[in-house]
Order: C-alpha cells, then sequence, then structure tokens
C-alpha cells in the first residue's frame, strides 16, 4: 500500500516541478511522428529514449519537458507526450535517419541553428 502512495508522491513532485517551470507544452508526440512519416513505435520509443538520456547527462528536468498522457483512438486507449518546444527539437535530432524525413528534418536543424 505504501508503495502506491510512493507513486502518487513522485506523480505530484513531478507535476509541480513541471507546473513552476513554465515551459509550454505545445507539441504532440504522435502527432510529430505522424508528420514525419514514422511508423514504427519502437523507433518513437528509441527517439524518446535517446532524448531522456540527453536530459539526464544535462540535468534537464524531463517532467519539465515531457508529460506522458492518455488518449483515445478508436475506441482505444494510447500512450502519447506533451512536449516543449526543447523536447521536439531533442526528438528530432534523436529520430531514426533512415527515415528520409527525419534525415532531411535534421539537416534543415543543423542549418538553422548555424544561421542564427
Amino acid at each position: 500500500m505504501i508503495a502506491l502512495y510512493d507513486h502518487l508522491d513522485k506523480f505530484l513532485d513531478d507535476e509541480n516541478k513541471r507546473r513552476q517551470s513554465d515551459i509550454p507544452l505545445r507539441h504532440l508526440v504522435s502527432e510529430l511522428m505522424d508528420n514525419l512519416g514514422y511508423r514504427d513505435d519502437n523507433d518513437v520509443h528509441e527517439a524518446l529514449t535517446r532524448a531522456f538520456e540527453v536530459c539526464c547527462t544535462l540535468q534537464i528536468s524531463i517532467p519539465a519537458h515531457f508529460k506522458k498522457i492518455y488518449r483515445f483512438n478508436d475506441d482505444r486507449m494510447k500512450v502519447d507526450w506533451q512536449v516543449s518546444d526543447l523536447a521536439c527539437y531533442l526528438l528530432l535530432i534523436n529520430g531514426n535517419s533512415c527515415n528520409p524525413n527525419i534525415a532531411r528534418a535534421q539537416l534543415k536543424a543543423i542549418v538553422f541553428s548555424r544561421e542564427r
């Protein structure tokens, strides 16, 4: 019974940290991946894992940039993520570059960052 409350406490702490940061979570991972032509959920999972690793390495708050949500699609509940602009960029650069849409987007991101 105590473990249940430990998970709830952690969830509430993470949610409070995200709210205090005031970072807008304006993107949905499912929409981003659809727009980039992802067909394989494993590719999405790999991109998320790598993005989380970057955040851990650089001590960037994951709850401030990623929020796990649940959505209904065709009468089935699916996991999705609301993400910040930074998280969106991390997902893009950590995506599967064998996908031509991802490769083009990665190249554009590099060119755009150099132009600034």
